[in-house]
């Protein structure tokens, strides 16, 4: 069995370094979607850094493939400089059997559409996207047939990690991770779909199930291979406890991240400020008002097998606050992929995350007029000082 990576994000590089660390023959190719990044990948001696309290922990052996842009062309050259990568490079364009897809959520659909020849019924795809709704685009563009359709799980990676280059990331807040089969139609979901909804699985519509095929007994060789990376502390779970793992890391990333990219703070910073936990809060009580809609949809469609109020009760703000103010302790000094992305110049994942609470709010009618603001200062790229002032000019008496 072998192991496809795609993306080069801080996932990529810290989930690469650590299967090759615990697995160090296992075949692992990374795939390049532009060819300027052989000569980076060749500046930085082939091998991928992952740093920890300050230690340095530098892995090679990787293969590396460089994915076609408009043609079937792997380019001049590349074939060779894949085989000179290491020695396990004879195979490697054929079909990918296991696929871990580390893209932006906005760069996802397109991604997994240049290796889509390369995927069938057999192979596993494990999502690591921020927010919600990536997984739907996927299935609905790339994979109408669900006869054909690879399984799909998702991962909720909890570690704090970001970048100091292309092959280079801090691991600065060590976590936990979880893995199971991804949960289908939750990214346009909307009051209607409680009488409509069914428990047969379906890519076109709303209605929210888990992934086609249930994982057998035996879990798939990409989660065994994931759980025994010890760093990581992965653990496999079922559809319905991933879900509720998925939104709890959605209010997360729904506070923390937007809030540290308008404030152009780390994580520590922003909890330390009254001001900061003041807007924290605010979000989240939209948050858990929207996310008790979705709640009552899923479990009204018995797309879960659940107790309702159980369910319910993890929503609940001040259980919420909690758990983020925890995360918020445990990655202090990290700096949010949503910071990092600002500070670069690039496209955020503000859409999949506050603005699919924005939208999904405003189908059940819940108001969500400070996410509104959240997602339209992050669009922007507006940067606030965090200090009384400066957030009443941007906030007004929003909150």
């Amino acid at each position: 069995m072998s192991i496809h990576i795609l993306g080069l994000g801080n996932l990529a590089k810290l989930l690469a370094h650590s299967l090759r660390t615990n697995h160090p023959q296992l075949p692992i190719t990374l795939l390049f979607h532009r060819e300027s990044l052989v000569k980076e990948w060749d500046d930085a001696g082939r091998e991928i850094e992952i740093v920890r309290g300050g230690v340095r922990s530098r892995r090679g052996g990787f293969g590396v493939e460089v994915l076609p842009t408009g043609s079937s062309s792997i380019g001049p050259g590349l074939r060779d400089f894949r085989k000179a990568a290491d020695g396990m490079s004879e195979n490697r364009v054929g079909q990918i059997e296991n696929l871990i897809v580390a893209t932006k959520a906005g760069a996802t659909v397109e991604a997994v559409r240049t290796v889509r020849a390369r995927l069938g019924r057999e192979s596993t795809v494990l999502f690591l996207q921020n927010g919600i709704g990536t997984i739907d685009q996927v299935a609905k563009h790339v994979f109408p047939n669900p006869a054909s359709r690879p399984a799909f799980l998702t991962g909720i990676f909890n570690h704090g990690v970001y970048a100091t280059s292309t092959f280079s990331s801090v691991h600065a807040g060590l976590v936990n991770a979880f893995v199971g089969p991804a949960f289908l139609g939750l990214g346009d979901l909307k009051p209607q779909d409680v009488s409509t909804t069914s428990t047969t699985p379906t890519s076109t519509t709303t209605t929210p199930t888990s992934a086609p095929s249930s994982p057998p007994q035996e879990p798939p060789f990409l989660a065994q291979t994931l759980l025994s990376c010890h760093e990581l502390d992965t653990r496999l779970v079922p559809a319905h406890h991933l879900l509720t793992i998925q939104l709890r890391k959605l209010a997360v990333n729904a506070t923390i991240n937007p809030l540290t990219a308008i404030f152009n703070v780390t994580n520590g910073t922003l909890f330390a400020s009254a001001e900061g936990r003041h807007l924290i809060d605010a979000l989240l009580r939209e948050f858990c008002d929207v996310i008790q809609c979705v709640v009552s949809t899923i479990i009204t469609s018995n797309a879960v097998d659940r107790d309702a109020e159980d369910m319910r009760r993890e929503f609940e703000f001040e259980r919420v606050k909690k758990a983020v103010y925890e995360v918020g302790a445990l990655t202090a000094e990290n700096s949010t992929s949503m910071r990092q992305d600002v500070n670069a110049g690039r496209t955020t994942e503000i859409d999949v995350i506050n603005g699919w609470l924005v939208r999904t709010g405003r189908a059940f009618g819940v108001d969500v007029s400070v996410n509104e603001r959240v997602v339209r200062l992050v669009e922007e790229g507006r940067r606030v000082g965090l200090d009384g002032e400066s957030v009443g000019r941007a906030f007004g008496d929003l909150c």
